[in-house]
């Protein structure tokens, strides 16, 4: 079981903001305690697309907009010079499985989560068959603390194309994207 080693801490942008003096005292770097250790899955399917609930449902009422770009309707991609030797540090936004045009919420609790980064120079989906207990965590903390119970934002590490590092301590403020 690949476990995370890594001491990463808050980015050095938000060190020189005003928030950090209040940030410090609780700022956890990462740890086993803390994170989860996701396999990413990159989808082959190419019979269909992501789209942004927000622009189908400003389509479904008719309300024109923006063409959303070809980015953002991509099943799966890794970052160009991706290697495990070299973790990159993303923010990601994490979205449970569930059907939007139900009065239901969240009624598919073991689907696939959606992963992906604000440029999607990441996306992919985590599996529950691939890590059971890992997948049942991050997705408890999105369905408790995340936006609607939908979704949420997270600092994550990537090492190279097979693992995906989550702080789950902490759910980050909701991100633009």
């Amino acid at each position: 079981m690949f476990q995370p080693f890594v001491a990463c801490y808050a980015s050095l942008t938000f060190h020189s903001g005003s928030h950090w003096p209040t940030h410090k005292p609780i700022c956890q770097p990462f740890s086993v305690r803390n994170t989860v250790t996701l396999i990413p899955y990159y989808s082959e399917a190419r019979n269909g697309f992501v789209q942004p609930l927000a622009k189908f449902s400003r389509d479904l009422l008719s309300i024109p907009t923006p063409d959303t770009p070809e980015s953002h309707h991509r099943f799966a991609h890794t970052p160009k010079n991706l290697s495990a030797d070299s973790p990159k540090s993303i923010v990601i936004k994490v979205q449970v499985a569930f059907d939007a045009l139900s009065n239901l919420r969240n009624v598919r609790p073991s689907g696939d989560i959606l992963v992906y980064t604000k440029k999607r120079d990441f996306v992919c989906t985590i599996r529950r068959v691939d890590r059971p207990e890992e997948y049942d965590r991050i997705s408890q903390v999105v369905r408790t603390k995340g936006v609607g119970g939908a979704k949420a934002y997270f600092a994550a590490e990537l090492r190279g194309k097979t693992a995906l590092i989550v702080k789950v301590s902490e759910v980050l403020a909701e991100q633009p994207f």
